[in-house]
């Protein structure tokens, strides 16, 4: 992430698509799938701020999130 960061412009947006946290395929285990709750808390101590998650599908979603000035 410290990598990401770098090379964003501050105000830049990066999008997470991740695999919703439920059993079944498609998709890795369950013990590697991120919440989107959890994937805000992996991206907060960079100075990303979610802006907006969405179900993309069944099985996934996308959260949108912008790095701060």
């Amino acid at each position: 992430m410290q990598e990401v960061v770098r090379v964003m412009k501050p105000g830049g947006k990066l999008a997470v698509v991740e695999f919703k946290k439920i059993e079944g395929p498609p998709g890795p285990p369950m013990a590697v799938r991120l919440s989107p709750e959890e994937t805000d808390a992996c991206l907060k101590p960079y100075d990303f701020r979610e802006m907006a998650t969405q179900e993309i599908g069944p099985s996934n979603y996308v959260s949108l999130f912008r790095l701060d000035d």
